[in-house]
């Protein structure tokens, strides 16, 4: 029998229009044109068989939860701005990271890490949060060099708190398959292994028919990965799920599950796209009291982007963002005037504002960026922090 034999294929009486196969054992429903009524009876039919619900969100543009009975899980989405309801079917899966007890022993700090070192001062990209128990989460990391992976090393044992045992990395967010993204990890394995614990690994592979579509060869896979840190399990993240992390919580925002049923054409539109939202502000130039959201938009390019301006629209509006592609991709005019941001982070080198003379600054999206942020932070070969300051 297939993954998907033994759930439900109707939502209020509807039968699904279309199926993807997600890759990692997992396959997907679609119902175009659906309510949010049609979640809701499909929920009330998972109910009737006995699954339990591990975890919901309920926003203006998302209505998600996961369910889970034995050995299978499924993760229901309705999209409200583009009236889709999915369900994803996951055999063995991982759950998202709910709410656990911790010690705040420090404050949240994010990090652009400083990859200017890298002779291609035009690609890779690395973020590090340390949460409020000491851990951490990476998000990518660089490339396959001693240097990405020394500096990434060095920040944590920097950051680290006093009274903290080892480095702990809660979890390490791999956008997507580049590797100028992800390469850093072969070599942190290689050298670091014995030296920090990395609990979770989180992604979304794709299926061959997809890679195929983009026309980009499989070159990584994160079971495999995963299996070398000890104890660390991947878990294939799906939109509106979220993880609640010692004074951060992220939410996922896109996948390459959101862009189906249309064929995938750019393998950069496969990135999922994260935003987090810190409890606290800025300590050395506040934006706002309370939460600030920092979304990260990873490489993603026109296409997806369009997709997230239709599935968020003006909540799309964020106070920190990640400027994608390197800022070196084409534009995304529309999807940075949704998310407006106050700060932006630019993981590229310095050369980007010589290039040809600052052309590159003149296009419309980065110029608009110039022109309506406070402050933009460009990669250097110097870290730059965010310290926050829960009031």
């Amino acid at each position: 029998m297939s993954i998907y034999g033994g759930i439900p294929h109707y939502a209020n009486e509807k039968y699904f229009d279309a199926i993807y196969d997600c890759s990692d054992n997992a396959t997907m429903l679609l119902w175009e044109k659906a309510t949010e009524e049609m979640m809701l009876s499909y929920v009330s039919q998972l109910e009737e068989l006995s699954f339990t619900k591990h975890q919901e969100l309920d926003d203006p543009c998302v209505h998600s939860a996961t369910y889970y009975k034995e050995q299978l899980s499924i993760h229901t989405y309705y999209l409200k701005k583009r009236a889709q309801l999915r369900v994803i079917v996951q055999k063995d899966a991982v759950l998202p990271i709910n709410d656990y007890d911790y010690k705040k022993v420090c404050d949240v700090a994010v990090t652009q890490t400083g990859l200017y070192n890298d002779p291609n001062i035009y690609t890779s990209m690395g973020y590090l949060i340390r949460l409020e128990d000491g851990t951490f989460v990476v998000i990518d990391g660089g490339k396959d060099v001693d240097s990405h992976a020394e500096l990434l090393y060095n920040t944590m044992l920097e950051q680290k708190p006093d009274g903290v045992d080892g480095i702990v990395i809660s979890a390490w967010i791999l956008t997507h398959g580049h590797s100028d993204h992800y390469g850093v990890l072969r070599n942190f394995l290689r050298n670091y292994n014995d030296k920090v614990t990395v609990k979770m690994l989180i992604g979304n592979d794709i299926s061959d028919v997809t890679y195929q579509g983009c026309a980009w060869g499989r070159n990584f896979n994160y079971n495999i990965v995963s299996e070398r840190f000890e104890g660390c399990c991947y878990m294939k993240a799906h939109t509106g799920q979220q993880f609640r992390f010692p004074g951060v919580t992220m939410t996922v925002l896109y996948t390459h599950e959101d862009y189906f049923p249309d064929m995938m054409r750019n393998y950069n539109d496969t990135s999922i796209v994260v935003d987090a939202g810190i409890q606290g502000e800025i300590t050395e130039k506040p934006i706002k009291k309370g939460e600030t959201r920092f979304v990260f938009l990873a490489d993603i390019h026109p296409d997806g982007a369009q997709r997230l301006i239709n599935a968020y629209g003006a909540y799309m509006r964020c106070d920190i963002m990640q400027i994608s592609h390197h800022g070196i991709g084409p534009s995304l005019y529309d999807l940075y005037a949704m998310c407006n941001p106050r700060i932006a982070y630019w993981p590229c080198g310095r050369a980007v504002l010589t290039y040809k003379d600052g052309a590159r600054l003149q296009r419309p999206h980065l110029k608009y960026l110039l022109e309506t942020t406070d402050q933009i932070i460009y990669r250097t070969d110097e870290n730059h922090t965010f310290f926050f300051d829960k009031q």
